[in-house]
């Protein structure tokens, strides 16, 4: 089975980002009994790369999985510390200028 896939997305050098397509590929392939060496080679990424996709989420569905990776890259960076008060005396200060 051949699957075309779409270019994959690095954030730097040690983390990958998956696409949806290539974590419908990773499902379907999963499905249909392929080893994750056969879906890693099928693909084109490393073996680690789908064991690791395979068991963010039990039993692995794509679209969970996509759902999962929206949160958690929701709580990258760094928080906020604008305060309503904080922010209302900038506001104050920005009006008086």
């Amino acid at each position: 089975m051949v699957v075309a896939r779409q270019t994959k997305r690095r954030i730097s050098l040690s983390y990958l980002i998956l696409s949806s397509y290539d974590c419908g590929g990773i499902e379907k392939l999963h499905k249909l009994g392929y080893s994750m060496q056969l879906i890693a080679d099928t693909l084109g990424f490393a073996k680690s790369t789908i064991h690791y996709e395979l068991h963010r989420v039990q039993p692995y569905n794509a679209q969970l999985a996509q759902k999962d990776t929206d949160r958690k890259r929701g709580q990258c960076g760094r928080k906020s510390t604008l305060t309503p008060d904080k922010k209302r005396l900038i506001e104050n200060h920005l009006r008086l200028t």
